[in-house]
C-alpha cells in the first residue's frame, strides 16, 4: 500500500479574559504561555469575552511590540471575531484558527472591544514558537531484494538532512512501526526490518524531527511508491566426489556403507549452506551403483550431482581337490570324456559361474585331469585329480567257414600259421 507523511495537530491554547467595567475597556491578567507548534500546523485558539464583544488576536515579533504581516507568518481564518450571545452574560466563547507559515519565534495578544467600544489592553501574551517541518522533498528509500529465506532486507532512507535525528514511521510488510535513528553524513539512515521467507512490501509512511521537543513532521506526506524484496531463487551449485571402485568385504557380495569413502562434494550458495545428503545404500552390491549427492542452501533451494561406486569381486572361488580314480574307457574307444567325471565341490562369496574338468578327452592310463573354478567376476581356483582311463572292452573276432587244406609236403601235417586268419578288431 502507498501511503504518505500527514500530520495534523489541533492544539487549543485557553486564554481566560478575566475582565471588569471601565471606561477604557477590559483590564485582562496576565497569562504567561510557550507553545510548540510546526510549520502548516493548524491551531485553534479560544477567547471569553462579553456579550456583543469583539475579540482580536494580534501578532508580534518575540520582542512583544513589532507587529507581524499575517500574510508572512499565519492564515487567519475570521478576524475578528464576535462574541456569540447566550444566558451567561459574562463568558462567551469563540474560535479561531490559524496555520502559521514561518519558522520563528512570536508573541501572540488577545483583546477585547465591547459593543460599547470599550477595548481591553494587550495584556494576554502566549509565546509560539514554530518550528520547521523536515525536507522530504528529496526523500526516498530503497529495500534489498531478493534475500536469503529466514533474513532481513536492508531498508534504506536517504535524501533527508546529514547528521540529523529523526523519527520515522515506515510499513514493515504490513506491520507499522517508527524508529528513532540519526542520519549519516549523506542525509542517509538505515530501518530495522524483521526476516522475511516470502514475498515483502515495504514503505515509508512518516519523517518527523526527533528534537525531543516538537518532534514536527512533514505534511503532508510524500507519496512514495512502496517496494517489493524477493526470496533469493539462485539454487546452490554442488560437484559430487569422483567415482571410486571398492572391493567386496571379504566373504561377502558386497561393500558396507561404513566401510566405504565417498568422499566429499564441493558446493557452494551466497545464502550459505543448510544441508548436505546423499543416498547411499547401507550396503553397496557387486557392480555400479549411482548415489545421488543433495545440497539444500538456507532457502530451502536444492541442487544434485551424482557419484559412481563400483564394488569389484577379487575374491576367489574356492574347489576341492578329488582322489584319484578309475574309470573304463568309454565304448568304442580307447579314451573317456571327462565331462562324465563327478565335479568337486566348489563354492564362491558371489556366484559360481561354471566348473571344468581339463583336458575334455582322457587317454588309456594314467591322466591328471584339471578342475577349474569360475564365479561371475572371472576369478579362477583349481585343483587337480588323476583319472587312469582302463580298457575292460574285449576285442571282437569274425567266425570263419570250415574248409579243407592239403598236407605239407612231405608231412601228414599241416602248419596252421598258413591259414587265413578271420577278421577282429578292438576298441
Amino acid at each position: 500500500m502507498i501511503k504518505t507523511i500527514h500530520i495534523k495537530l489541533l492544539l487549543i491554547i485557553s486564554l481566560s479574559i478575566l475582565f471588569g467595567h471601565s471606561a477604557l475597556g477590559q483590564n485582562f491578567p496576565t497569562f504567561v504561555a510557550t507553545q510548540n507548534v510546526c510549520v502548516n500546523e493548524e491551531v485553534t485558539y479560544t477567547g471569553y469575552g462579553l456579550d456583543g464583544s469583539q475579540l482580536f488576536f494580534d501578532i508580534y515579533e518575540s520582542d512583544g511590540s513589532t507587529v507581524v504581516s499575517l500574510g508572512n507568518v499565519l492564515t487567519l481564518a475570521d478576524p475578528p471575531v464576535t462574541v456569540m450571545s447566550g444566558s451567561d452574560l459574562y463568558y462567551k466563547y469563540e474560535y479561531i484558527n490559524y496555520k502559521w507559515l514561518t519558522p520563528g519565534t512570536y508573541v501572540v495578544k488577545i483583546r477585547e472591544i465591547t459593543s460599547s467600544g470599550c477595548e481591553g489592553s494587550n495584556a494576554t501574551n502566549l509565546t509560539v514558537i514554530v518550528s520547521s517541518l523536515p525536507d522530504i522533498s528529496s526523500l526516498s528509500f530503497n529495500v534489498s531484494t531478493p534475500v536469503c529465506k529466514n533474513t532481513s532486507p536492508v531498508f534504506t532512507v536517504s535524501g533527508l538532512s546529514a547528521s540529523t535525528a529523526y523519527s520515522i514511521g515506515y510499513d514493515d510488510n504490513g506491520v507499522s512501526k517508527s524508529v528513532n535513528v540519526t542520519t549519516d553524513g549523506a542525509g542517509s539512515c538505515s530501518i530495522p526490518v524483521d526476516a522475511i521467507d516470502a514475498t515483502a512490501t515495504y514503505n515509508v509512511e512518516s519523517v518527523s524531527f526527533n528534537d525531543g521537543s516538537t518532534n514536527c513532521a512533514a505534511s503532508p506526506a510524500p507519496s512514495l511508491t512502496a517496494e517489493i524484496s524477493l526470496i533469493e531463487n539462485i539454487p546452490p551449485t554442488i560437484t559430487a566426489p569422483a567415482a571410486i571402485s571398492v572391493n567386496v568385504d571379504a566373504g561377502t557380495c558386497g561393500a558396507a556403507s561404513a566401510g566405504v569413502t565417498l568422499g566429499t562434494p564441493t558446493t557452494a550458495d551466497n545464502c550459505g549452506i543448510a544441508s548436505t545428503s546423499n543416498d547411499a545404500p547401507v550396503a553397496f552390491p557387486i557392480g555400479n551403483t549411482t548415489v545421488t549427492w543433495t545440497v539444500t542452501d538456507n532457502s530451502g533451494l536444492t541442487a544434485t550431482d551424482t557419484q559412481i561406486v563400483t564394488v569389484l569381486d577379487a575374491e576367489n572361488p574356492t574347489i576341492a581337490t578329488l582322489g584319484p580314480i578309475d574309470v573304463n574307457s568309454d565304448a568304442g574307444v580307447c579314451t573317456y570324456a571327462s565331462s562324465q567325471l563327478t565335479a568337486p565341490t566348489t563354492s564362491d562369496n558371489c556366484n559360481v559361474a561354471s566348473v571344468v574338468a581339463s583336458p575334455a578327452s582322457l587317454v588309456s592310463g594314467a591322466n591328471t585331469v584339471t578342475w577349474t573354478v569360475t564365479d561371475d567376476s572371472g576369478n579362477t581356483n583349481t585343483s587337480t585329480q588323476i583319472v587312469t582311463v582302463l580298457d575292460a572292452e574285449n576285442p571282437t573276432i569274425a567266425t570263419l567257414d570250415p574248409i579243407d587244406v592239403n598236407s605239407d609236403a612231405g608231412v601228414c601235417t599241416y602248419a596252421s600259421s598258413q591259414l587265413t586268419a578271420p577278421t577282429t578288431s578292438d576298441n
